[in-house]
């Protein structure tokens, strides 16, 4: 292998190690990026799912304060008829 390389003339051997120099800085490079992307998409992603969550759950403690209310009035009127029940003469 070094026979090989040492019959190689000059000029050839600065573009083999000029193209190996150029093809590991850009491995370097997309490894960065990737890593870069990965990490935004991924703190993006789980922004939006604690924005859903909080949503979801606002949403939630909403409907069960929108449904108090109806409960209150529903045990309201249930209490005018266990005074009318059995067990209790009007006098």
């Amino acid at each position: 292998m070094r026979q090989r390389f040492s019959r190689l003339s000059l000029l050839t051997k600065i573009m083999l190690s000029t193209s190996v120099a150029i093809t590991v800085l850009f491995a370097i490079a997309g490894e960065i990026v990737l890593r870069n992307v990965t990490k935004s998409m991924s703190d993006s992603l789980e922004a939006e799912v604690q924005g859903s969550f909080h949503a979801y759950a606002s949403l939630w403690e909403t409907r069960s304060e929108l449904r108090e209310p109806a409960a209150g009035q529903h045990v309201g009127r249930a209490g005018g008829v266990r005074h009318a029940g059995p067990g209790h003469h009007p006098r």
